[in-house]
């Protein structure tokens, strides 16, 4: 999700003990130690966002990549315009397999 979004507003802080976010536009939300804390490169990485071409571009080889034409011709219809990861993980969703074949090719 971080890496994901527009390069000059999105991105954030990955907490490298615990493995929670914290995307960049909640930085201006964190007050008093919370702030100082995410200070601390021991802890906390930056991630910069990259862009949304190449989480695009997942959704296609895993599209590319299924059995099943039905869910295959719903997908791709689903990453058609704007809005494109909302519903491609909307219809992804209602397919328990599916969705845990995404998330394992992902990792």
């Amino acid at each position: 999700m971080l890496l994901e979004g527009d390069p000059a507003e999105s991105g954030g802080l990955l907490d490298l003990s615990t493995g929670e976010y914290r995307p960049a536009f909640t930085e201006e939300l964190d007050a008093g130690s919370e702030a100082e804390e995410a200070d601390d490169p021991e802890r906390w990485l930056h991630v910069p966002a990259l862009g949304s071409r190449a989480g695009y571009r997942d959704m296609e080889l895993f599209i590319e990549g299924l059995a099943d034409a039905a869910l295959a011709d719903r997908l791709r219809i689903a990453v058609g315009g704007r809005g494109a990861f909302r519903r491609f993980k909307d219809v992804l969703a209602r397919d328990e397999r599916a969705w845990r074949r995404y998330h394992r090719v992902l990792r």
